[in-house]
Formats: structure tokens, C-alpha cells, sequence
């Protein structure tokens, strides 16, 4: 019964999910043994479409495209490979000489 329950459920909360906007279309291509245990999945009453799409949503949580850094984080791994004054930026003494 509680099996029946939970694809009842999960099935009206996929549907609220995703119906609020158009959903896109794509076809994928798996080898015949992820299509065995995909469609074994199913049977317990959750779309095949809803679960690509929930295991589709939590890879791209953890993995997907980073958020846009800023230039300081992005080279962050740099700092202190160089030698030279510490105050080298702030310094004004420093640039009394440059260019000549």
C-alpha cells in the first residue's frame, strides 16, 4: 500500500513541478541493461520521464556549470607563486624608477 501511496504522490508532484511551463522533448540513448532497470523502475508507478528528469536535476545540482566567480576567485590558486615586495601595488617608492 505505502508503495502505492508514493507513486501516487510522487506522480502529482512531478506533475505540479514541471506542468506550471512547457516542457522540451529530447530522446536519449541507453544500452539495453539501464533500459531493463529503467522500465523495473517504472513499474513501481513513477514515469520514466519523471525519474530521467529528478535524476537529471540532482547531477546537475552537484555538478553542473558554476556559478560565475569573480576574477579574484578564479585565480585564487596563483596567489603567492610569485616572488617580489609585498607591497609592491601600494608602494609608491617602487614606481619613482619605472620606465626610465
Amino acid at each position: 500500500m505505502l508503495d502505492a501511496v508514493w507513486g501516487r504522490w510522487s506522480a502529482y508532484y512531478t506533475f505540479y513541478k514541471y506542468q506550471r511551463g512547457a516542457m522540451n522533448t529530447i530522446s536519449l540513448k541507453v544500452p539495453d541493461s539501464l533500459a531493463a532497470e529503467l522500465a523495473e523502475a517504472a513499474q513501481q508507478g513513477v514515469s520514466k520521464s519523471a525519474l530521467i528528469r529528478d535524476a537529471l536535476e540532482a547531477y546537475l545540482q552537484t555538478h553542473g556549470p558554476t556559478r560565475s566567480r569573480s576574477a579574484l576567485a578564479q585565480v585564487a590558486d596563483l596567489r603567492g607563486i610569485l616572488s617580489g615586495p609585498e607591497d609592491l601595488s601600494s608602494n609608491k617608492d617602487y614606481l619613482r624608477k619605472f620606465g626610465r
